[in-house]
């Protein structure tokens, strides 16, 4: 069995797979690219929640970036949850970044 790893960088383009690589140095430069006035630069663990079917399209991860265990475990478990009675019908409204998901037909969690 392929390791959670090796499945994940098997992924990736050669460009992420160069920016991954660099997760262990401080480099201001690429921070400086994704935020203003950046002054610093540092690590958080990289995470994946497998397998999701969103609006017909099958993704074999998301990936995470958060310190937090149970943002990972609640969003695995949710992701086995959807699986085994269906998919995911995503849309926006608004303009925010802000996200949830809401299940307005649920008859039972269990």
């Amino acid at each position: 069995m392929k390791s959670r790893l090796k499945i994940f960088v098997d992924w990736l383009s050669p460009e992420d797979r160069q920016l991954l690589s660099w997760g262990n140095q401080d480099n201001l430069r690429l921070a400086n690219t994704l935020v203003e006035n950046a002054v610093g630069y540092f690590q958080l663990p990289l995470s994946i929640a497998p397998r999701i079917m969103i609006n017909d399209s099958s993704y074999p991860f998301i990936p995470l970036v958060t310190e937090e265990t149970s943002v990972v475990a609640a969003l695995s478990k949710n992701i086995l949850f959807v699986n085994s009675r269906g998919i995911l019908k995503a849309s926006q409204t608004g303009r925010g970044f802000i996200g949830q998901i809401h299940f307005p037909h649920l008859k039972s969690p269990s």
